[in-house]
């Protein structure tokens, strides 16, 4: 778990140890999927690459429309998907609803946290407690994604994909 420690940087919260989060989330995900640490972070570095290219402050870009609502060719503006699993911001959002299910699972546990501690932008965040937290929302979604396998599991539980 060293490697994931060494790449926490930016915010950190005074409400919890992201290091004591962390290691619960994957206590609890090797105990409820059936898999080992290594399996677990290859699952997480998988979702994350298909996402941001593992890239934790990643901030998607979207094209950029004309006031009709037409594509502008080669211009483009920040989306709301932001860091490893690219959760979008915006009340009721992924990242909205993975921040409670997070809160939810420490609370569960026993430890006090609260959603409007985490910042809503997961790019502003380090790797680390991006990883708690995604460990939680999946643990929540249901699925194992040991028996189901990461592609699956990412297309049914993970991904929006195109609304059209």
């Amino acid at each position: 778990m060293s490697e994931v420690k060494d790449k926490t940087i930016g915010w950190s919260s005074k409400n919890f140890d992201t290091n004591f989060a962390y290691d619960r989330m994957v206590s609890l995900a090797k105990k409820k999927w059936g898999m080992s640490e290594e399996e677990i972070e290859d699952f997480m570095n998988r979702v994350a690459y298909q996402e941001s290219k593992g890239d934790h402050q990643a901030i998607q870009k979207s094209n950029k429309k004309d006031e009709n609502g037409v594509v502008i060719p080669g211009e483009f503006v920040n989306g709301p998907g932001r860091g490893l699993f690219q959760y979008e911001m915006g009340d009721q959002q992924g990242g909205h609803v993975a921040r409670v299910r997070f809160a939810m699972t420490m609370n569960e546990e026993g430890f006090d946290s609260h959603i409007g501690s985490i910042p809503e932008d997961f790019s502003t965040m380090g790797a680390q407690l991006q990883k708690a937290i995604f460990l939680a929302d999946a643990m929540k979604k249901g699925g194992n994604p040991k028996e189901m396998g990461t592609q699956d599991w990412w297309i049914t539980k993970h991904w929006v994909g195109n609304k059209e």
